[in-house]
C-alpha cells in the first residue's frame, strides 16, 4: 500500500491496542509465501489470504473468528459445525448444479458479443438488452437469477435501472460492468444498492467474470440460508426458553416431592432395620423360652418382608421409569391369585377387626392368560393401602367381566374400603410419584408413596387403567381393568370353560406343601454364600431330600464328574467360575442320558437375566430369596429321572481308555501370547469341541458325519494345545472311517470328562497370566 504497507500498519495497531481490544487482522497479498506467512505470524496477524479472495474463503474466516451472528446469540461451535456441513457445502453443490439465467444490459454491441461468448463457453443461459427500459420489460416477463449491468447507457442508465430493480427484488445479485466509473462512484453503488461486484471494461480474463458470477450466486444463496438459519434458531430459542421455564416449574415441584419422599423412605427403611437389629441383640444375649424365641423370629421375618417390599417398590419404579418392564404372559388360575391375596391380609384384618371379603361374578373365567405376578402386585398394593387406612368396617375385592369384543376381553377389579377416604382435590396427587394425599398421612400411616403410581403404570401395561372413587370419612374404591385371553388347556387342547365355580377349587397351603416328600431325588446346590446354602439345604430337607454343596462352578463340575444328580440349583454369580459358564460346560461333558435338570438361583429377576440363564442351557430359574413354595414348584414341575443316585460313578464310567497324551501340550501353549491364549480359551469354552454333534451322529449311526465331526474337533484341539482331547478325537475319527461304532460311546464319555479337565486347566492359566 502507498504511504504505509500492511506490516507497518499492523505494527502500529499492536502498539496502540491492548490484547483485549485488538481487532482481528486478515492480511491480503498476491504472494502468500512462507516468508510472508512467518512475518504475519510474528506480528500476530490472524490469517494470511492470497488474492483473489473468494466469498467462501472469506465467509469461512468470519465463521472461524465468530463474526457471523444470529440475533443477539453468537453461533456456538456445534451450531457452526452443523451449519458448515449442512449449508456451506450444500450451497456450493447447489450453485454448481443451478440453472443460471443471466440478463445482460449494455449499449455497446462489441461488449455484448464479448460477454456473450464468455457466457456461452461457461454454459450459462442469458438474454441481452441495449438499455434499462428494455431490460425492465425482460425482467418483468422472465425468470433471472443474475444481472450484469453497464452504467453508461442511453434512455435509462445503469444506476436508474438498478434503482428500479431494487424496488422489485432486493436480493438478486447484480454486477456492474463499466469502463467509466471511478472508485468513489463504484463504492457508492456498492453501498446504496448492494452491488455484488464491480468489473471494469475491458474484461481482463473470462475467468474473472465467471468467478464473479459464481461468487455472487454463492453469496446470495448463503445469505438466504443464514436468514433461514437465524429464523430457525430464534424459534428454537423461543421454544427452548418456554420448555425450560415449564421444566423448571416441574423440577421445583418434583424436588419438593422427592425431598418429602426421601424423608419418608428414611423412616420406612430405618423402622424394620431397627426391629431386626434389636431382636437379634435380644436373641444373642438372652436365654429365651421356645415360644418367646418364635415370637422374636417372627418379628425378624415381618421386618425382613417389609424391607423387601420397599426395595421391590423402588426397583419396580426404576424399571417403569426406564421403560424396562416386560410382561410374562402365561395361563394361570385366577381364583388362586385372589385367594392368595385374601390369605396374605386375613391375619392383619382379623387383628384389626376388619372384615375382608371377595365377590367374583359367575361369568368370570377360572383360568386366564396374562401376567399373573403383575396382576397380583396390583391387588396386593391396593389391598395393603385399603387395610392401612381402614381402622374398622370392611374391605371387599370384587371381580366382574366388562363389555368387550371377541379379541379384547376385559375384567374389572374393585377394592372397596370403609377407611378415612380422600378429598377430591387430592385425587391426582395419590397417583403421582413420591406423593401421598397428605404429608400428615405418611407420618401417621407410613409408606413410600410409590405403590399407587406403580399400580397405575402396571394397569396400563396390562391393557387397562386405575381409577378412584372416594369420599372423606366414608371410604374409597380403587378400580382397575385388564385385558386378557382365555387360557389354553394343555391336556385337551381346548380353552377352559367357565362352568366351574370358584368355591370348588382346592386351596394349597404352605403346611400342605411341607408335608409332601421327595425322598428319592438327589440335589446339588451350587452356591457360594453360606446363609443361602443353609436356607436351601433346610428347605430341601423338609421334603426329605439330602443335598450336596458346591461353592463355585468348578466344584459343581467336579461333583457331577463323580456322582449322578437329578437336580442342580445353580447360583448365577459365584467366584472362580459363575453359574452361566459352569452350565455350558456341564451340558457339554455330561451325557444327555444322565444330565441333571439345572435351575438358576438369581437375585436378578429381570426377563433379560432369566433369558440369559435359559440360553446358557439351564432348564428353569427361581428368584432369591428362595422359599418353600418356589422349591416345591420346581420339584413338581419337572418329572425328574431317577438315576440310582446314591451310588458314585463306576470305575468303568470314570476311566474308559488310557490316554497317553498330556492334558495340555506345553510346547503349543508356550508359543501363544497371553492375549491370544485368553481369546482362544473364550472361544473354546463358548463353542466347545462339538461333542454333542459327535454323539448325535453316533446315535444316528452315520459313520461318515461322525468321523468328520471328530476330525474337526481334533484339529481345533491340536491348535489349542488340548493334546488329550485331540488324541480321543482322532481315535473316534479312526473308528468312524472304518464304520466301527463299538466303544465310541465310551470314548465320547471320556472326551466329555477330558473337556472339563482341559477347561479347568486353561482357566487357571488365563487367570495366572492376568495376575
Amino acid at each position: 500500500m502507498m504511504g504505509m504497507n500492511g506490516f507497518e500498519t499492523t505494527q502500529k495497531i499492536n502498539e496502540v491496542y491492548s490484547s483485549e481490544d485488538r481487532p482481528v487482522i486478515f492480511f491480503l497479498t498476491v504472494n502468500a509465501s512462507e516468508e510472508v506467512r512467518t512475518k504475519c505470524k510474528s506480528l500476530r496477524i490472524n490469517d494470511c489470504l492470497e488474492k483473489p479472495v473468494s466469498f467462501e474463503i472469506l465467509f469461512d474466516l468470519l465463521v472461524k473468528h465468530k463474526f457471523v451472528t444470529t440475533g443477539v446469540f453468537p453461533l456456538e461451535e456445534d451450531h457452526l459445525e452443523v451449519y458448515q456441513k449442512n449449508n456451506v457445502d450444500k450451497t456450493k453443490d447447489q450453485v454448481e448444479n443451478l440453472v443460471i439465467n443471466i440478463l445482460v444490459v449494455d449499449d455497446e454491441n462489441i461488449s455484448l458479443k464479448i460477454v456473450g461468448k464468455i457466457l456461452n463457453q461457461a454454459g450459462f443461459k442469458f438474454t441481452t438488452c441495449n438499455n434499462g427500459k428494455e431490460a425492465l420489460k425482460h425482467f418483468a416477463n422472465g425468470i433471472y437469477n443474475y444481472l450484469l449491468v453497464d452504467l453508461q447507457m442511453p434512455v435509462m442508465n445503469g444506476e436508474e435501472f438498478i434503482q428500479e430493480i431494487r424496488k422489485i427484488n432486493k436480493n438478486i445479485p447484480i454486477t456492474v460492468l463499466t469502463g467509466h466509473a471511478g472508485l468513489q462512484e463504484a463504492t457508492n453503488l456498492l453501498k446504496d444498492y448492494r452491488i455484488s461486484d464491480f468489473i471494469q471494461k475491458p474484461i481482463e480474463t473470462p475467468e474473472r467474470l465467471i468467478f464473479s458470477i459464481k461468487n455472487a450466486l454463492s453469496k446470495c444463496e448463503l445469505e438466504n440460508r443464514i436468514m433461514n438459519y437465524t429464523s430457525d434458531l430464534e424459534k428454537m430459542v423461543e421454544a427452548k426458553t418456554s420448555s425450560l421455564n415449564e421444566a423448571l416449574k416441574k423440577a421445583t415441584e418434583s424436588s419438593e416431592a422427592k425431598s418429602q419422599f426421601l424423608a419418608n423412605m428414611s423412616h420406612e427403611i430405618r423402622t424394620p432395620l431397627n426391629g431386626i437389629i434389636g431382636v437379634i441383640s435380644l436373641l444373642r444375649n438372652t436365654q429365651l423360652e421356645a415360644a418367646k424365641k418364635d415370637e422374636y423370629l417372627e418379628t425378624i421375618r415381618v421386618c425382613g418382608h417389609s424391607l423387601m417390599e420397599i426395595i421391590n417398590n423402588i426397583l419396580d419404579f426404576s424399571k417403569i421409569e426406564a421403560h424396562k418392564v416386560e410382561l410374562e404372559m402365561h395361563d394361570f388360575n385366577l381364583a388362586s391369585i385372589i385367594e392368595s391375596v385374601i390369605s396374605l391380609f386375613t391375619p392383619e384384618a382379623n387383628s384389626k377387626g376388619v372384615k375382608l371379603t371377595r365377590t367374583i361374578e359367575t361369568e368370570v373365567p377360572i383360568y386366564i392368560h396374562t401376567d399373573s405376578s403383575r396382576l397380583r402386585q396390583i391387588l396386593v398394593n391396593l389391598c395393603n393401602n385399603a387395610l392401612k387406612f381402614t381402622k374398622e368396617g370392611s374391605i371387599s375385592i370384587n371381580v366382574k367381566c366388562m363389555e368387550s369384543d371377541t379379541h379384547n376381553k376385559k375384567l374389572l377389579f374393585s377394592i372397596a374400603d370403609t377407611g378415612i377416604g380422600i378429598a377430591k382435590e387430592k385425587f391426582d396427587a395419590v397417583f403421582s410419584t413420591f406423593c401421598q394425599a397428605d404429608n400428615t398421612v405418611s407420618r401417621e400411616y407410613g409408606g413410600t408413596g410409590l405403590g399407587l403410581a406403580i399400580s397405575s403404570n402396571l394397569a396400563n401395561l396390562l391393557g387397562g387403567e386405575l381409577t378412584l372413587e372416594s369420599e372423606e370419612n366414608v371410604g374409597s374404591t380403587f378400580s382397575f381393568s385388564i385385558t386378557y385371553e382365555k387360557a389354553f388347556d394343555h391336556f385337551t387342547g381346548e380353552r377352559y370353560p367357565n362352568s366351574k365355580k370358584f368355591d370348588e377349587l382346592p386351596e394349597i397351603s404352605s403346611q400342605m406343601i411341607a408335608k409332601e416328600k421327595f425322598p428319592d431325588i438327589t440335589v446339588l446346590i451350587a452356591e457360594d454364600h453360606l446363609i443361602n446354602q443353609k436356607v436351601a439345604q433346610d428347605i430341601l430337607h423338609t421334603f426329605g431330600i439330602e443335598s450336596e454343596i458346591a461353592a463355585n462352578g468348578i466344584e459343581a463340575i467336579k461333583f457331577l464328574d463323580q456322582r449322578k444328580f437329578d437336580l442342580v440349583f445353580m447360583d448365577v454369580q459365584m467366584p472362580e467360575m459363575d453359574g452361566i459358564e459352569a452350565t455350558k460346560i456341564i451340558n457339554r461333558i455330561v451325557p444327555k442320558r444322565r444330565r441333571p435338570k439345572i435351575v438358576a438361583m438369581t437375585a436378578n429377576a429381570s426377563k433379560q437375566d432369566r433369558d440369559q440363564c435359559i440360553e446358557a442351557g439351564m432348564d428353569d430359574y427361581i428368584s432369591k430369596p428362595i422359599t418353600i413354595e418356589s422349591i416345591y414348584n420346581i420339584l413338581k414341575k419337572w418329572p425328574l429321572e431317577k438315576f440310582n443316585n446314591s451310588k458314585p460313578l463306576s470305575s468303568d464310567e470314570k476311566t474308559i481308555r488310557k490316554i497317553t497324551s498330556p492334558i495340555i501340550d506345553e510346547i503349543v501353549v508356550s508359543k501363544m501370547s497371553p492375549k491370544l491364549l485368553k481369546s482362544l480359551v473364550e472361544l473354546f469354552l463358548d463353542e466347545g469341541p462339538s461333542i454333542d454333534g459327535i454323539q448325535d451322529f453316533l446315535d444316528k449311526k452315520d459313520s461318515e458325519k461322525m468321523w468328520k465331526a471328530a476330525h474337526r474337533s481334533a484339529s481345533a484341539c491340536l491348535t489349542m494345545g488340548a493334546a488329550a482331547m485331540a488324541e480321543l478325537g482322532r481315535e473316534i475319527e479312526r473308528k468312524g472311517k472304518n464304520g466301527d461304532f463299538e466303544g465310541v460311546e465310551e470314548l465320547i464319555i471320556e472326551l466329555r470328562k477330558c473337556f472339563a479337565k482341559t477347561a479347568e486347566e486353561f482357566l487357571k492359566r488365563t487367570e495366572d497370566s492376568a495376575s
